[in-house]
């Protein structure tokens, strides 16, 4: 379903864990970023989209996006792991 928010966060964590895995680079950190904005359009309050993004933002040396977005989920999830 394309319109099934946790599945595009899921496949945003997948590309991301990739990319950390030293496995494929920064064009699946690209498409981590992609995945994760289109689960926030569908869900913009889905926690496991927002770690994504998180992650993404912070690989990318966007340490400002990141703690922007993490002060986000405290906000919207604060006993979320």
């Amino acid at each position: 379903d394309p319109n099934y928010a946790p599945a595009w966060a899921e496949l945003a964590m997948r590309h991301l864990h990739i990319a950390l895995k030293g496995l494929g680079g920064i064009s699946h950190v690209v498409e981590a970023r992609k995945a994760a904005n289109r689960a926030l359009e569908i869900n913009p309050d889905l926690p496991e989209a927002l770690s994504a993004l998180m992650g993404v933002s912070a690989e990318m040396g966007d340490v400002s996006e990141a703690v922007r977005i993490c002060y986000r989920l405290l906000e919207i999830a604060p006993n979320n792991e």
